[in-house]
């Protein structure tokens, strides 16, 4: 069993409005020893930045009341300069290189790509909080974190219960959130296909 090590007491707010996702990255993070907090779209996490302090953003990029890329665009240009310079990660299905650029245009640090799985996630954020961090199995070899490759599938349930830890609590809620919110989105998807809006389903 793999361990990750480095990261904790870091604190990282999650701008996500994704109750999946939010749990997701909150068990993850929470099993390195890191602080999270959850943000459920962007004046919310603008509001939580004025109030204290972080050592990462993973911010979401398509959120109600505000998107990621207006967040950031405020916290940027925030009075207190050391929490205008916080790291913001953008996280988004848009992973293509013009998308990305985009974002470190706008100021963030760096674009992770969802669904995201443990190692890159590791990487990624001990990355752009600067920490020279490893990652180690069961027999205490180092190893640099590795770019799980997409398996194709909706859901992986083998994803779910290696970053379980064997905590079946974990498995039941994530399986639960995610036949809660399946037919929602399936149904928000035919909309927006009957509707032709190309544009909005790509996003």
């Amino acid at each position: 069993m793999r361990k990750y090590v480095g990261l904790e007491d870091k604190k990282i707010l999650v701008v996500e409005d994704v109750e999946l996702n939010q749990h997701l990255a909150r068990h993850i993070m929470e099993s390195w020893g890191c602080v999270v907090e959850i943000a459920e779209n962007g004046s919310l996490a603008v509001e939580k930045v004025k109030k204290f302090d972080y050592d990462l953003v993973l911010m979401d990029i398509q959120m109600p009341v505000m998107d990621g890329m207006e967040a950031t665009r405020q916290i940027r240009k925030m009075g207190d300069t050391h929490k205008a310079a916080v790291p913001i990660v953008a996280l988004t299905a848009n992973a293509m290189k013009s998308e990305c650029d985009t974002y470190l245009e706008l100021g963030m640090n760096d674009c992770l790509a969802k669904p995201f799985e443990e190692p890159m996630l590791f990487k990624t954020v001990s990355k752009n909080i600067k920490q020279n961090l490893v990652m180690i199995n069961s027999n205490d070899e180092v190893i640099a974190p590795q770019t799980a490759a997409g398996s194709g599938k909706l859901f992986d349930l083998s994803m779910v219960e290696a970053i379980s830890g064997g905590d079946r609590s974990f498995i039941q809620r994530m399986l639960q959130l995610f036949l809660d919110t399946v037919p929602a989105t399936l149904n928000d998807l035919k909309k927006t296909c009957d509707a032709a809006d190309w544009a909005m389903l790509s996003k």
